[in-house]
């Protein structure tokens, strides 16, 4: 009776500790100096019906403050009556908060800052209850203020949810008049983008990301270690290049070596330097970067303290030229041509029909009808002369008379053979019939001659 009571307090005692557990997340394998302290938290409570599938989150980085943006999507596992309530924690100064989805409804109920840990709680609300299997994505967007410590800016990121994330991905951009100092965790990969330096992480099932970002706006130093960079550039006049710079007799601690090239790209994709370690010394590189009117370096500095007696760098640069998009344009200007050339064509031919239409109409003295013909027989065949080819009714509509008036007048001057009636499809057309004797009556008279 004893050790039952015994197990059922124990039993209690261990469900009133996972009750009030603080709230925690994956390890990332970060220093103790940058991790979170939110033991004042406790957990809150968890989203039954839902789970973050994905978060993706872009900072830009500027000189006082940093711009957040957090996009987070939901996916809907369990049948739910209600909207989905859920929180997340965000460490720092964070001002001009916006908790929105892709419609610009807002779903942020409150936010509240615990000045002892630091932390800003964000609460937000769907705006309806969610489908089984139904998605549902919004975004958080904030300013942080940045950090001064010892001459050196620091940007802290620490963000909670409350449960673990399937993706998370974060991209961060910092502005080339900025020099990168370091970055814990190390990012996976860093680019160029423009005139920022685009640095990105992904982690997979993760409820917690702490990014501390150290930074200097006097010089353009990036101080990296112990990764590996791949450096070059993109020649006007060529499609690929391959640099090899050698560097050899290394021997001083701390001697700098300095590389100078045109350089618009840097990448961490492929190892790129290589160390030879033989003694327990140090060796810092330098590149010195050139882009545009801009300039700065590149430090690589070897982690593992060792002497180094040869370092060779390999710039591998392919300009960044689709095939694709040149088949494309040469396809599509080739199209421009062709209707140009089909647009000046036609243009010829219809001014060519015309001047072989006005000679025509030269050719006889259209004064000379009233000779031979009444008035209404006049009006009808100067339009038949002026433009072969046309329907009865075009030629009622021009001279204002009746159908029944011009039908009569063509079977007579048909019966005199005068004009000619042709079939064409649906329609019969009217032509002059220029061998008859009467179109030798009316000729002008230099044509005669």
């Amino acid at each position: 009776m004893v050790k039952s009571s015994s197990v059922k307090k124990f039993f209690v005692i261990v469900f009133v500790l996972l009750l009030f557990q603080p709230l925690f997340g994956v390890n990332l394998n970060l220093k103790d100096d940058y991790s979170p302290e939110i033991s004042s938290y406790k957990k809150p409570k968890l989203v039954n019906s839902a789970k973050i599938v994905s978060v993706d989150i872009v900072i830009d980085i500027y000189f006082l403050s940093s711009r957040c943006n957090v996009s987070i999507e939901y996916l809907q596992t369990k049948e739910n009556a209600t909207s989905i309530t859920d929180k997340v924690f965000i460490w720092g100064n964070i001002s001009q908060l916006l908790v929105s989805d892709s419609l610009g409804r807002n779903l942020l109920i409150s936010s509240s800052y615990n000045l002892t840990s630091g932390y800003t709680e964000i609460i937000y609300r769907f705006p309806r209850a969610l489908s089984v299997g139904e998605k549902y994505s919004f975004y958080i967007v904030f300013l942080s203020e940045n950090k001064e410590e010892q001459g050196t800016l620091n940007f802290d990121f620490r963000i909670f949810f409350t449960q673990s994330v399937s993706i998370l991905s974060i991209t961060t951009f910092l502005t080339n008049s900025l020099s990168l100092y370091s970055s814990n965790p190390e990012p996976q990969t860093i680019s160029t983008i423009g005139e920022k330096l685009k640095l990105t992480w992904n982690y997979a099932d993760s409820s917690n990301f702490v990014l501390l970002i150290k930074y200097k706006s006097l010089e353009n130093v990036f101080l990296v270690s112990p990764l590996v960079w791949e450096v070059g550039y993109i020649p006007r006049s060529a499609n690929k290049i391959k640099q090899i710079f050698t560097l050899t007799n290394i021997l001083n601690v701390h001697q700098q070596v300095n590389i100078t090239a045109n350089v618009t790209w840097i990448s961490t994709k492929y190892k790129t330097i290589d160390l030879l370690p033989l003694e327990q010394k140090k060796v810092t590189i330098e590149i010195k970067l050139q882009a545009g009117e801009r300039s700065g370096k590149i430090i690589f500095q070897s982690n593992l303290s060792k002497q180094v007696t040869e370092c060779t760098v390999h710039a591998y640069v392919v300009a960044d030229i689709n095939p694709w998009m040149i088949v494309s344009i040469f396809l599509f200007s080739f199209l421009i041509a062709s209707l140009v050339i089909i647009f000046f064509i036609w243009q010829n031919s219809k001014e060519e029909v015309a001047k072989i239409e006005k000679k025509k109409t030269k050719k006889y003295d259209l004064g000379k009808l009233s000779k031979f013909l009444n008035e209404k027989e006049e009006k009808i065949m100067k339009i038949i002369i002026e433009k072969p080819g046309q329907n009865q009714a075009s030629i009622a509509a021009k001279t204002g008379l009746s159908q029944a008036t011009v039908s009569r007048i063509l079977n007579k001057l048909e019966g005199k053979e005068i004009i000619n009636r042709t079939s064409v499809g649906m329609s019969t057309l009217i032509y002059p019939n220029e061998k008859a004797s009467f179109f030798k009556l009316i000729e002008k008279d230099n044509e005669k001659e």
